[in-house]
């Protein structure tokens, strides 16, 4: 008998069906990526109730139903007017469902459906954002949950006309769990109102609620949500939607007014970073005029004992780390909920405190300045090094800094110990007839040995972008950048400035002299026997080589050509799919083709090869750009 033959096979629910033996089904409510919701009686309590039952599909998935379990447990921590009620966890062989208050009404979205031009005016929904911002602003700091799954079809008007949020059972705690397990890693919302930071699959913040709740309002007063069409993925990454006024004229409404403050509060709001959005609901409801000041600090006695805010939670560690290193140059922020006496005479303990410090120790205590946020452009050939230890120098004819290595294995690593999040095992390596195919190696268990100075590979162009957003929260918050400057991949134009202007990296003759850089040379037939290599050239290494290991070009950047072939951030203009461009050769390069400046390769955003690494290109913006990478 197969394993599947004991699992009962569900009933498809339908009205007047019982379930759980107390309750009558009466209508679907609606449906979501968990499940689906049903209007039930329930006959022990006699009121109508809302099940929201597991999908069929999952019911016997065991990590499915410990979720719920997760949801129900956590939400019955909620106790506010504007939040549905969550009551139990109920299972039995046939399905497993959330019993939740019921709320008789209209969702946001329902009702918007029949406004003319499908949009609300400003006055209209702010004594709905008042009730939503209590709410939220409740779960955030009292209970330390976020809701992650913001949209105007959970949000409900009552018959009384009163707000109540749903679905909080899509949110997540604030607060990371000693162990990482399928809870904290899965990535949950609905697509088109999901920070970047939720679809990477980041832990959750305030800020997803703050992104969520910008493309709810975009589409409340605009009709459209920020992004509705095409490739949400992409544009949620990289673009900046247009103004609500600008939308409005594309779909044709005329004489309808956006207040300036919801325009730049909205705008805020969908920003890419979340160092750049409102850092609080205080904060965005001050910015629209909701409030005349903000919101006082909330006390220590009504905040959960463990830290909700990532903030709080990461700062810590960031700034151990940097003891060693240099400097940043971040402003002390004061902690909220402490009584203004105790925290004067805390502030100036401190300040006493540093200040004899450096009358004692300033030498020791504070090294160059060539790590803090480079307020501008260094001269060439001046490096400035970040958290890391990551040098950078500047190249002329481009917007920012070029890293002078690839990242490094102990960059990439730190960056999954501290997010939590791994990149997949999936990899393509050349197998002995030279056929790229997934051998079973990964980017921690390569076919070759990898120390932790050499360039990480086997990672996807996403996984390497995701990295720069994470390094760019992670010295914004500590003071490291300031919040116009940004860590992305170079583009194939800035690669290309840096580069040079002879044909190879090395000057204008093939082959390379011997110690020109990490190719495929004779050395490679000890991994690859079959393997093209370039003739009387040999370079030590069958695999990567420690970053640095050959000269560097004339503005100081190593391994241009060969070890690592190196992301850009642009697409391939000539290449039908879009796939993003990739530069530089690596160690299994042996032509001339391969190893020329001007010769890009494709490559698609997932795919993950033992020969593809990246360097961070550190971008100086305008204030007002929030773009991380062009359409």
């Amino acid at each position: 008998m197969s394993s599947g033959s004991n699992r009962s096979r569900p009933r498809p629910l339908a009205p007047g069906q019982r379930a759980f033996d107390r309750f009558i089904l009466k209508r679907a409510l609606g449906s979501g990526g968990t499940g689906v919701v049903w209007l039930v009686h329930d006959r022990v309590l006699e009121q109508p109730v809302a099940l929201k039952f597991l999908a069929d599909e999952l019911l016997h998935d065991r990590h499915a139903v410990e979720r719920l379990k997760h949801e129900t447990r956590r939400n019955l921590k909620l106790s506010h007017p504007n939040i549905v009620r969550v009551h139990d966890f109920l299972q039995d062989a046939s399905g497993a469902a959330i019993m939740m208050e019921y709320v008789e009404g209209w969702s946001l979205w329902t009702l918007k459906v029949d406004k003319p031009n499908q949009i609300f005016s400003s006055a209209e929904i702010t004594p709905w954002l008042r009730e939503l911002f209590d709410a939220l602003e409740y779960a955030h700091h009292q209970v330390g949950i976020v809701h992650r799954d913001l949209n105007p079809a959970n949000l409900m008007l009552n018959a009384r006309g009163q707000l109540k949020i749903t679905d909080f059972g899509l949110a997540r705690n604030l607060r990371r769990s000693p162990a990482k397990d399928f809870v904290d890693l899965r990535v949950v919302g609905t697509d088109i109102y999901m920070s970047p930071q939720q679809w990477s699959g980041a832990e959750p913040t305030v800020a997803d609620d703050i992104y969520s709740i910008g493309a709810t309002l975009y589409e409340l007063l605009t009709g459209k949500p920020p992004f509705y069409q095409g490739n949400i993925f992409d544009q949620v990454y990289d673009a900046v939607p247009p103004s609500m006024k600008d939308r409005l004229g594309e779909l044709g409404v005329k004489d309808v007014e956006i207040p300036a403050a919801y325009e730049e509060a909205v705008a805020a709001c969908l920003a890419k970073f979340p160092a750049d959005r409102p850092a609080s609901i205080n904060d965005l409801a001050t910015r629209l005029g909701l409030r005349e000041t903000p919101a006082p600090a909330l006390s220590p006695a009504v905040i959960a004992p463990e830290p909700p805010e990532p903030e709080v939670e990461t700062a810590t560690p960031f700034v151990t780390e940097i003891l060693d290193a240099p400097a940043p140059a971040a402003a002390v922020q004061p902690a909220g909920g402490v009584g203004w006496k105790m925290l004067l005479g805390f502030l100036c303990a401190i300040m006493l405190g540093l200040m004899l410090g450096w009358l004692l120790f300033g030498a020791f205590l504070h090294p160059p300045a060539s790590g803090t946020a480079p307020g501008k452009l260094p001269r060439p050939g001046t490096p400035w090094q970040n958290s890391l230890g990551l040098k950078f120098v500047a190249v002329p004819g481009t917007p920012g800094l070029m890293c002078i290595w690839e990242t490094r294995l102990q960059d990439f690593t730190k960056y999954v110990d501290e997010v939590g999040r791994v990149p997949g095992d999936s990899m393509l390596s050349p197998d002995s007839t030279n056929a790229w195919k997934d051998t079973g190696h990964s980017w921690r268990n390569l076919e070759f040995p990898q120390g932790a100075n050499h360039p990480v590979v086997g990672i996807s162009w996403r996984e390497a972008m995701d990295f720069c957003d994470w390094l760019t929260i992670r010295e914004r918050t500590t003071g490291w950048l300031t919040t116009n400057q940004s860590y992305r991949l170079p583009t194939s134009a800035e690669w290309l400035k840096a580069a040079g202007t002879n044909k190879y990296v090395w000057g204008d003759t093939w082959p390379p002299p011997n110690g020109a850089g990490n190719f495929a040379g004779e050395e490679i037939h000890r991994l690859l026997p079959a393997h093209l290599s370039i003739p009387n050239f040999n370079d030590g290494f069958s695999g990567t080589a420690p970053v640095g290991s050959f000269p560097p070009n004339a503005l100081g950047l190593y391994d241009l050509a060969g070890n690592a072939a190196e992301f850009c951030l642009d697409r391939d203009p000539k290449d039908r799919q879009r796939r993003r461009m990739l530069a530089g050769g690596s160690w299994v390069s042996s032509t001339e083709a391969a190893l020329s400046v001007n010769t890009f390769g494709p490559i698609r955003e997932t795919t993950r090869v033992s020969d593809c690494g990246f360097r961070c290109f550190l971008e100086f913006r305008a204030p007002s750009n929030t773009n991380s990478s062009p359409p």
